[in-house]
């Protein structure tokens, strides 16, 4: 197996999963594309937002929700996320944009 080939597998293709890499998220039409992040990355790992279904709750901010001080809880938008996936990234539920 040469280079060429290794990275393709690196980058999600030749796995016998997705083999065409045309179900990407970065070509999907419910991937966003994070504006001025990653910029310096392959062009397969520029990072973007899952946005097939609503945000979830962020439960790593958990111990944020008892802040008294600043008034916190589980309702604040900043602890609702969609999904964080890289442009080469793949799925069950890939859609093609219209």
């Amino acid at each position: 197996m040469n280079s060429e080939q290794n990275l393709n597998e690196d980058r999600g293709g030749g796995s016998g999963l997705n083999d065409g890499l045309d179900e990407r998220c970065d070509l999907c039409k419910f991937w966003k594309h994070l504006d001025d992040v990653g910029q310096e990355n392959h062009p397969d790992d520029k990072p973007g937002q899952c946005r097939r279904y609503p945000p979830s709750l962020d439960l790593s901010e958990a111990d944020s929700w008892q802040d008294d001080k600043h008034g916190y809880s589980y309702l604040d938008y900043r602890f609702w996320n969609h999904p964080i996936t890289e442009g080469a990234d793949w799925c069950g539920e890939f859609k093609r944009p219209n």
